[in-house]
This record gives C-alpha cells, sequence and structure tokens, in this order.
C-alpha cells in the first residue's frame, strides 16, 4: 500500500469521527469513494476487521483477542 495514500486515509480519519466511525463499520461503501487509494490497498483494508484495526491503533494483539469474546 502506498505510504502516501495511507497517511491521507488516517489524517481524514484523525479530522473527521464520524468517517472514521464509517471507515470501520461500513469500510466498503467509505472505500469505494476514496480516489487516492488503488485496489489492492482496499481489498486489504476491507478484508481487516474492527478488532483488528483497533489493535493496530493501540499497538496491542490482546486487544483483537478480547474482540473476539464478541465477534458474531
Amino acid at each position: 500500500m502506498d505510504a502516501n495514500a495511507l497517511r491521507k486515509l488516517v489524517d481524514q480519519a484523525r479530522k473527521d469521527p464520524q468517517f472514521l466511525y464509517s471507515l470501520v463499520f461500513d469500510s466498503e461503501s467509505v472505500l469505494k469513494q476514496l480516489d487516492y487509494l488503488d485496489r489492492e490497498a482496499k481489498a486489504a483494508l476491507v478484508a481487516t476487521s474492527p478488532e483488528e484495526a483497533i489493535a493496530g491503533i493501540c499497538g496491542s494483539r490482546s486487544v483483537a483477542a478480547a474482540g473476539q469474546e464478541y465477534a458474531p
């Protein structure tokens, strides 16, 4: 994934809480609108679960493991 595109996505998510929420819980719809990400980047982001995303943000795999308790 292009580092500049990822940086732009993170900046947008930090500045706009609604965007971040939608990105986590309605990823496909949000990603369709972003022209600065390529197809591979979008696929990788869609494949990431909310638990994995939060774990990545927090830098802890224990968050992802804890999230498995609540996964449907």
